[in-house]
């Protein structure tokens, strides 16, 4: 993993495309970045594991990652969000999440930095919560735009 700069000139575009910033001003979206960091994956290398306790959410920027579910293979690509169940629930990992094969860079929400900014900003934190319960929703539904897809894979 490596630490990359945050371009505040792409971040903002990128998550409001996936929906987790839908209905946000410039102001809120602004004010969120410095919570995070932007980090680079190589291929195979894994970004949590099941069993985990970290509740960072990730945000897909660039390439894909591959989740483990109880043996079922999903990818996503770049727009989506992997983490949020962690993220909102404050429990372990249910999934691994590895790079895909060409890697990825993801922007990572410090679940610790957003939370002590929720008591200043509660309405921010309102719709990022109702975004992620639509695109909780959505994923499991499995119609999330058609970005994700869903391989299913007998575990040896």
């Amino acid at each position: 993993m490596e630490y990359l700069d945050v371009n505040r000139d792409n971040i903002p575009n990128l998550l409001q495309s996936g929906g987790l910033l839908d209905g946000f001003a410039g102001w809120g979206v602004d004010a969120l970045i410095p919570l995070g960091v932007k980090l680079k994956y190589e291929a195979g290398e894994v970004i949590y594991e099941m069993g985990d306790v970290n509740y960072d959410l990730f945000y897909i920027i660039d390439g894909e990652v591959e989740a483990d579910i109880i043996g079922n293979k999903l990818s996503f690509g770049i727009g989506l969000v992997v983490g949020e169940y962690s993220f909102i629930l404050k429990e372990a990992r249910e999934s691994t999440i590895i790079a895909g094969e060409e890697g990825a860079i993801l922007y990572r929400l410090s679940s610790e930095s957003y939370e002590r900014f929720l008591s200043e900003h509660t309405d921010i934190g309102y719709r990022i919560y109702k975004n992620l319960a639509s695109i909780m929703s959505h994923k499991f539904m499995g119609m999330y735009n058609g970005r994700i897809q869903q391989k299913y894979r007998k575990k040896c």
